[in-house]
C-alpha cells in the first residue's frame, strides 16, 4: 500500500549531471555541490523525474540487478541521505 512517505521531489534549486560512473548535484541556493555514487544518482534521477520510491527501486533493479529487497533498502537509504542533505523533500503524490 502506498503512503505519503513514498513520494519525494528534488528541491527547485538543484541541478544534476552524471560524471563518469558517479553523479554531481549542485545546490544553487547554498552554493554547494555533492558527489553521489551511482546508486544514489539513480535514485535522485528517479525522484527528479517525478517517480516514487517504488520506481526508484525498480530503476536500481534494472541498473544493478540486485534483489528487490536490496533495491528497496538502497532506495530508502539514499532518499534518507538526500533529504538530510537538503537535495530532495517529501512531496504529495502528483495528480
Amino acid at each position: 500500500m502506498e503512503s505519503a512517505r513514498d513520494w519525494f521531489r528534488a528541491q527547485d534549486d538543484v541541478l544534476s549531471t552524471w560524471l563518469g560512473d558517479d553523479g554531481v548535484v549542485v545546490d544553487l541556493r547554498r552554493k554547494l555541490y555533492h558527489t553521489l555514487n551511482a546508486s544514489a544518482m539513480v535514485v535522485f534521477e528517479a525522484v527528479e523525474n517525478g517517480n516514487d520510491v517504488a520506481a526508484a527501486s525498480e530503476a536500481l533493479l534494472r541498473r544493478f540487478r540486485s534483489s528487490p529487497e536490496r533495491a528497496r533498502e538502497a532506495a530508502r537509504k539514499a532518499l534518507t541521505r538526500l533529504v538530510a542533505l537538503g537535495l530532495v523533500k517529501a512531496a504529495a503524490r502528483p495528480a
